[in-house]
């Protein structure tokens, strides 16, 4: 069995940039995800979370842990907001220590998702609701 081998032209992204693996008769391909350190602009394998070359971190995310109740005080709600992909995702952690389930919104889910959640408004009798309330008497 062949080993996973990957081809490049003279160092440059290419659509073709493949693996190939497997003993010659069932050989897949698959393309590549390459893309460019955002510190140093080296070329690096999108899988990397930080640049070989440069040790820059390739994602900025923020990361908040969120302590469950009652039943689930042993669980956690996990939400990274990664900030040049504009995305939220959302995992739920075990007492072990595992994520069990996930999902990524988009920033204006996410957005729907913190209104939806945030205390409800009281609202004020304004001076207009007053007035209107005593025509109608």
């Amino acid at each position: 069995m062949r080993r996973p081998v990957a081809t490049y032209a003279q160092g440059r992204r290419s659509e073709c940039d493949h693996v190939h693996e497997g003993d010659g008769d069932d050989v897949q391909s698959y393309a590549l995800a390459v893309s460019q350190c955002s510190a140093c602009g080296q070329e690096i394998a999108a899988a990397f979370r930080f640049c070989p070359w440069c040790a820059a971190p390739q994602r900025r995310k923020l990361v908040e842990f969120f302590r469950g109740v009652d039943d689930d005080s042993k669980r956690a709600l996990r939400v990274s907001r990664y900030l040049p992909e504009k995305r939220v995702r959302f995992s739920v952690w075990d007492e072990a220590g595992q994520a069990r389930a996930a999902v990524s919104l988009t920033d204006d889910e996410a957005a729907r998702v913190a209104e939806f959640i945030a205390s409800p408004r009281v609202h004020k009798p304004s001076l207009l609701n007053d007035l209107r309330a005593l025509v109608r008497r």
